[in-house]
């Protein structure tokens, strides 16, 4: 008994000191990308932030987060962080928003860029229209499967 004693603090602290810490995008110090689309008849905001630390969250561009989403693999959120600066974002400016409009914002503790270009600006680069236009369909389906997992979840309750 005496040997299983000191064994079980010790998986005990480790156990403990290994959880992940939980941020939200307005208290998170590292890096993040968010992307948004609005405007329109309503003017609507509709946006996704992944954080380094493979955090996900969906809101409504008003700095409110309605859900927090399952957590992006570290290998893609890696990967995800290299596309934007391997695709030179950092140094395209364009701020065109037009009456829809969609939006791609980089954030770290010292600087914040955002481009914002109209839904239908043919000018905005083929690669920026790309990135978002993946990065728009992995969250809307990552989206759409927490969604229908959080019904499911309340039909079984029932």
């Amino acid at each position: 008994m005496k040997l299983f004693l000191p064994l079980y603090f010790s998986v005990f602290f480790l156990a403990t000191r290994c959880k992940s810490v939980n941020y939200t995008p307005s208290d998170y110090e590292g890096q993040m990308i968010t992307i948004g689309t609005g405007g329109g008849f309503t003017g609507l905001i509709e946006e996704y932030t992944i954080l380094s630390n493979g955090q996900f969250f969906y809101g409504n561009g008003n700095g409110n987060y309605t859900m927090e989403l399952d957590r992006f693999d570290k290998k893609h959120v890696k990967q995800l962080f290299k596309n934007y600066k391997l695709l030179g974002f950092d140094d395209i400016n364009i701020d065109k928003p037009g009456n829809m409009y969609h939006y791609l914002l980089f954030k770290d503790k010292d600087n914040m860029h955002k481009i914002q270009w109209g839904a239908h600006d043919s000018n905005a680069p083929a690669e920026l229209l790309i990135y978002f236009a993946n990065l728009k369909n992995i969250c809307n389906q990552a989206k759409k499967e927490k969604v229908k997992r959080s019904s499911n979840l309340k039909t079984e309750k029932r």
